[in-house]
């Protein structure tokens, strides 16, 4: 009620006429339009049912991949960096965009789009409008996301888009960003559109400067030594502080604001020459940090809690703080390929790592021996294939990790879901059309290729003895497994080994074709009800059988 009394109570903005809308076309002019005016067509898409206002809404975070949008979400933070396609001709030029929301201000927000019967549409379609980098004028080509994982209040999303890599780590009351650039031309330009009332701290002066556009009226600041340069920023009673790291230069600029503010707005933009880095820290705690630095590896951040460390790679984020220490790495690459005629959503290539087992895990169904550093998630809906019934996280979510040696190929599974469902290996036959039995029950498909083109698949069901059944399906048969499966308290937990004498020759950084399936059966089920693909290619389980394909990619560690 309060959300809604808030909506009604704001001022009424003079109504746009626009003849291009039919509805509107050949009517007077309306001195304002409010929402009694929307039809009463609107009734008829009503809830009926009563809302429960009792009810806290906590939404986690989340990489959608359709939209390539990796979300970062803790308490009332909210980090997200756009890693998706142009989006068609009503896309903005905002491929690798930040959006931060936190302390209850939205400091780095994405315009969105303006009236279509005002001018000002034109700028928010600007790459300037948008905390986006742009390469020599424009914004960069079609982004992709490399890798997202979230631990708690620790999260990390890493994007790219043309020679342009973003990075974005969360956690602790800040938010790290870097972006790093390739090819070693071109100007790049980052807006931060901070909102608030915002000062630089640093000493210095602003002087006049050029940026081709005389209307942003910009000036240059020109610090009085060398060193980062902080910005603080204040609105609604709620402070923050921007260190600026990199040899890029920083530029003070006045453009429209946020759709319906009706006022110029100043904004900053870094600036630097191809090739070049440049790094923030948005640091909203209530008591800033008494000091941050941005070494060559990450960023050294001190509180009197004490201090955390951030180390980045391109494979994964490592922390160190006075709580302890995580590892984000959620590899996964983006395969961009044009649209199908006919589809629900693109192709994606998940990408993951497996840590060297220095001792050959028990293979019991526990976890007992596995490094458990690199999990593997597949717990989205995009990795659902689904008969009649949608994906439920509550009915069916999995997590793997890997593990390797030059003996065996090692994969824990743990599968939550709340009624396990076997067959007997002498049950009577089902006679489904040309569909193997073993895939309507609870159970594994595992798909292989080696560098080396040869590849494999396995289905790998439990026991009810407690030790595991396989079969090959297809490609080369000559792959041998053996494991062990354990019931769990929200499901199953299963744990593999795959030996094959190729592994002999396998090195640190070598890659496998690789994909996990994980079948759901329920009980007045005769057929499986869905499965879960790491791979994300989702869709529908129909005529789907036990084929399948390494989608994925494994690099050995």
């Amino acid at each position: 009620d309060a959300w809604l009394d808030a909506l009604y109570g704001t001022d009424v903005r003079p109504a746009d006429q626009y003849d291009a809308w039919l509805h509107d076309a050949g009517l007077p002019e309306r001195a304002s339009r409010r929402r009694v005016d929307l039809s009463w067509w609107s009734l008829l898409m009503l809830d009926t049912r009563e809302l429960d206002t009792s009810a806290t809404h906590t939404a986690p975070s989340i990489f959608l991949p359709s939209q390539g949008l990796g979300i970062l979400r803790h308490r009332d933070r909210y980090a997200s960096l756009e890693c998706g396609s142009a989006g068609g001709g009503h896309g903005h030029p905002d491929r690798l965009h930040l959006t931060v929301h936190a302390s209850g201000v939205h400091w780095l927000p994405d315009p969105g789009t303006g009236s279509y019967a005002d001018r000002s549409l034109f700028w928010y379609r600007d790459p300037r409008a948008h905390n986006a980098p742009t390469v020599g004028g424009e914004s960069p080509e079609e982004a992709k996301s490399l890798a997202f994982e979230a631990q708690g209040e620790w999260g990390w999303i890493r994007g790219s888009a043309g020679t342009v890599t973003r990075t974005v780590i969360t956690g602790g009351d800040f938010v790290a960003d870097l972006l790093e650039t390739t090819g070693g031309t071109g100007t790049i330009e980052l807006p931060c559109h901070l909102q608030g009332t915002f000062q630089v701290v640093t000493p210095g002066i602003w002087e006049t400067a050029s940026l081709g556009e005389a209307a942003l009226a910009p000036e240059r600041f020109v610090p009085a030594a060398a060193g980062p340069v902080v910005v603080e920023s204040e609105r609604d009673g709620k402070r923050v502080r921007l260190h600026f790291f990199g040899p890029g230069e920083l530029f003070r600029a006045t453009g429209p604001g946020l759709p319906g503010t009706n006022a110029p707005q100043p904004f900053l933009i870094r600036r630097a020459e191809g090739g070049a880095w440049l790094a923030m820290v948005l640091d909203h705690a209530q008591d800033p940090a008494t000091a941050v630095e941005w070494a060559s590896g990450g960023l050294n951040l001190t509180r009197p809690a004490g201090r955390v460390d951030v180390a980045i790679t391109p494979t994964r984020a490592s922390i160190s703080h006075p709580g302890g220490k995580v590892a984000l790495m959620g590899l996964r690459e983006t395969r961009i390929v044009p649209p199908p005629l006919l589809g629900d959503r693109p192709a994606w290539e998940a990408r993951a790592l497996a840590p060297h087992a220095w001792k050959e895990p028990v293979l019991d169904g526990t976890l007992e021996g596995f490094d458990l550093g690199h999990p593997i998630s597949l717990e989205d809906e995009h990795q659902y294939r689904r008969s009649e019934e949608p994906f439920d996280p509550e009915r069916i979510a999995a997590t793997a990790w890997l593990n390797w040696d030059q003996h065996g190929l090692y994969l824990a599974v743990a599968v939550r879901k709340p009624e396990i469902v076997l067959r007997d290996a002498d049950a009577p036959a089902l006679e489904l059309d040309n569909e193997a039995d073993d895939i309507h029950q609870d159970g594994l498909q595992v798909y292989l290729k080696w560098p080396e083109g040869e590849s494999a698949g396995l289905v790998i069901v439990p026991d009810s003895s407690g030790g595991v059944r396989s079969r090959a399906v297809g490609g080369d048969p000559s792959i041998s497994v053996d494991g062990g499966w354990t019931e769990t308290e929200d499901g199953y937990s299963m744990t593999l080994a795959f030996r094959d004498p190729r592994l002999l020759s396998c090195r640190p950084g070598d890659t496998l074709g690789f994909d996990l399936l994980v079948n759901e059966m329920t009980s007045e089920r005769i057929r499986r009800l869905g499965q879960l693909v790491w791979s994300g290619d989702g869709g529908w389980t129909y005529l789907r059988g036990d084929r399948g394909s390494a989608a994925g990619v494994v690099e050995l560690g």
